[in-house]
């Protein structure tokens, strides 16, 4: 297993792929705690075994939302602090607006809430409104989102461009 510290030192441009799980993207470091083709096995919401601002992009795509409210505020205070000034991070993770809406009968009362949750194992889902607010308070600036090219997420299960919150952020150059 690599040292997440030595494969930034060989890299121009440090792109960082956390939460990979299977899904191995060509020019990341690929991260993931548990997932044995990962390039680098850590928890993401613990401190990162590497230096500040020594990482240019983050991408992670149905991660964020398996972490509890606490690990979510660590994450993007880790992710903060070692992205570069100028670094860009994108989040992709499902839409609960987009679930609920879809998905839920609430008629039923609480038993016709879909149940995101336990279904899938998810811990805290944001609508995009909520996710931009917890970012700006660790101190991104949010950008306009687009669905990035090596998105491999939402598959069958929600709608490919309505069913994510896709948010692209900026760590300002100060």
């Amino acid at each position: 297993m690599a040292n997440l510290r030595d494969l930034i030192q060989q890299q121009e441009q440090v792109r960082v792929h956390v939460g990979c799980g299977r899904v191995i993207l060509p020019g990341f470091i690929n991260v993931d705690l548990r997932n044995q083709h990962a390039h680098v096995r850590f928890d993401a919401a613990e401190p990162w075994p590497c230096d500040d601002a020594c990482v240019d992009f983050i991408f992670s795509e149905d991660f964020f939302e398996h972490l509890d409210q606490h690990a979510q505020v660590r994450f993007l205070a880790e992710t903060w602090r070692v992205l570069k000034p100028g670094g860009r991070q994108h989040i992709s993770t499902p839409d609960l607006a987009w679930i609920m809406e879809a998905r839920s009968t609430f008629q039923l009362g609480a038993r016709g809430v879909y149940d995101e949750w336990g279904k899938w194992g998810h811990e805290v889902v944001h609508t995009a409104q909520s996710l931009q607010l917890l970012c700006e308070m660790v101190g991104f600036s949010a950008l306009p989102s687009v669905r990035q090219d090596y998105a491999t997420r939402p598959g069958g299960d929600r709608d490919p461009l309505l069913g994510n919150v896709y948010l692209d952020l900026l760590k300002p150059e100060r």
